[in-house]
């Protein structure tokens, strides 16, 4: 079910995960008298592009990998 307090009327463009890997992501919809559906789920698989780390030159790289929908 829904967390409480996490519920958006927009969807989210990206996310950030603390690691790399296969994650799941979950959906509901909400209606206006407040009842939530049943979720639906999407597998993502996270994964850290090694050009991306070329650009940090030598500095700390972010520890959080984000995926973005590509919007």
């Amino acid at each position: 079910s829904p967390i409480v307090g996490s519920w958006s009327a927009t969807a989210q463009t990206s996310y950030t995960f603390a690691t790399a890997g296969s994650k799941m992501l979950y959906a509901w919809a909400k209606d206006a008298a407040g009842n939530f559906s049943a979720s639906l789920s999407a597998p993502v698989t996270v994964t850290v592009d090694q050009q991306f780390f070329s650009i940090w030159n030598n500095s700390t790289v972010p520890s959080q990998p984000a995926v973005s929908d590509g919007t």
